[in-house]
């Protein structure tokens, strides 16, 4: 499936899954900090083609491209929002940080972008093509880029995108790819950046 199909559909998911209930599934492990839902499309056969997360204990409702299934592991606890790896070569993580009072994304994203710059400087990296957009929500974007001793340089792309609850606690989205060429880089960030953009969003308490 393409991603603008993709996008389309996890729009349609979303809707879903805002007045949906819980499954059993969901009901027995509510008190896990995240519930991880396969979902399948009847179009595209029997395996999953969307990894849902969801996180009643932080508020959030995150959907992941798993095309075929079982592509995630996902990992969080009582000192870890959200760390889930993908054997394609994709990293999304999640923090959450406590604020007093309502922030503007596009300055909270600045902000990201000026210390990931400072820290990845003095770790060696060159950090590339630093940018925010301001599409459907804002991002934060860049490309890093460590020579090797011996060898091409370790590259990266990242992407982050920001949320604030209504107790102003912001939700900071990293989602990063370290494989393939710039352009095959390029183009899963951008499928990320639709699907983020209708797939993460805040929920309501339980």
């Amino acid at each position: 499936m393409g991603y603008d199909k993709m996008i389309a559909w996890t729009s349609a998911m979303f809707g879903l899954f805002t007045i949906s209930p819980a499954s059993d599934a969901q009901t027995h492990t509510a008190a896990a900090r995240c519930i991880t839902t396969p979902i399948t499309l009847e179009s595209r056969g029997p395996k999953p083609e969307v990894l849902a997360v969801r996180s009643n204990t932080d508020r959030y409702l995150l959907l992941l491209p798993d095309h075929g299934g079982g592509s995630w592991s996902v990992q969080c606890g009582p000192d870890l929002p959200l760390a889930a790896t993908s054997r394609h070569g994709w990293t999304v993580a999640l923090d959450i940080r406590p604020r007093e009072t309502p922030v503007d994304p596009l300055p909270y994203l600045r902000e990201i972008g000026a210390a990931q710059t400072d820290t990845m400087t003095k770790l060696g990296y060159e950090v590339r093509d630093l940018a925010l957009t301001t599409e459907k929500r804002p991002f934060l974007s860049y490309v890093l880029q460590k020579p090797g001793a011996t060898g091409p340089a370790a590259t990266s792309t990242h992407l982050w995108t920001v949320l604030q609850r209504a107790d102003h606690a912001m939700l900071e989205l990293h989602v990063s790819a370290s494989f393939g060429d710039g352009a095959q880089r390029t183009r899963t960030i951008k499928g990320f950046r639709g699907m983020i953009a209708e797939g993460f969003h805040l929920t309501k308490v339980p």
